[in-house]
């Protein structure tokens, strides 16, 4: 069953606040991005739950998932995702990378090699989990959000507050809500960033201004704590 285009790109993401371009940089860093980041919660689950409801109906790619979840829960199964590189990053598509990089090499117009390379970058899940809770939970595994540059790099400077260096990324453009920024954070335990891909600016409502932000939910815990962005970046749900 084939992936229908949900036609609605949401536009709820926050909008940075404009400020006054002759203050100075001082002035500027006190100025509030805008309302509170809403943030995605995402959650892996070793066991699908009982309640079938928050299961869509039609088959979903993980990103429309994470654009909707203001909408409600879902409850995301290998059954409910049509996305193979969501599939193959939750851990539920196996021996999948060769067929994967032939499909990516001819969209890309790059060698299998290269394609397979790109492919092997993005983790998996090293747990067997047999289902994805999305929504707006507030104890989640993930916290995943589409931003604008200015809060990815007030995101971006929080980490360097904390630990005193720079924020190490891997910027990929393929499964770039899912694997590179969702399951990345997940696995490495830290702040993973995207521009998005193709199918997930298509699909997922990533605006074409917005950045794929994602960290653990302990680390944004850490980060409310630590920063004087408490009540505009941090807090969560």
């Amino acid at each position: 069953m084939l992936c229908r285009n949900p036609g609605v790109v949401l536009d709820d993401e926050v909008t940075e606040g404009d400020g006054d371009a002759r203050m100075s940089h001082v002035q500027q860093r006190d100025v509030p991005v805008g309302k509170a980041l809403k943030w995605t919660s995402v959650k892996f689950l070793q066991h699908i739950p009982g309640d079938l409801t928050l299961m869509p109906t039609e088959k979903v790619r993980f990103c429309e998932a994470v654009s909707r979840a203001a909408e409600g829960e879902w409850i995301l199964t290998p059954e409910t995702v049509c996305c193979a590189g969501a599939q193959r990053c939750f851990g539920w598509l196996k021996g999948a990378d060769r067929d994967l990089a032939w499909k990516l090499a001819d969209k890309l117009q790059v060698s299998a090699t290269t394609a397979g390379t790109a492919i092997a970058d993005v983790p998996i899940l090293p747990e067997r989990f047999e289902a994805v809770w999305v929504g707006t939970d507030s104890a989640p595994d993930v916290y995943v959000a589409y931003v604008l540059p200015e809060t990815a790099m007030r995101i971006v400077r929080s980490w360097q507050r904390i630990y005193g260096t720079s924020l190490p990324l891997t910027v990929s453009g393929i499964m770039s809500v899912c694997g590179s920024v969702v399951v990345n954070s997940y696995v490495n335990h830290t702040v993973s960033l995207s521009f998005g891909c193709p199918d997930s600016r298509r699909y997922g409502g990533i605006r074409r201004e917005q950045l794929v932000v994602a960290m653990p939910a302990d680390l944004l815990t850490k980060m409310r704590r630590a920063t004087e962005d408490t009540d505009v970046l941090f807090s969560g749900g």
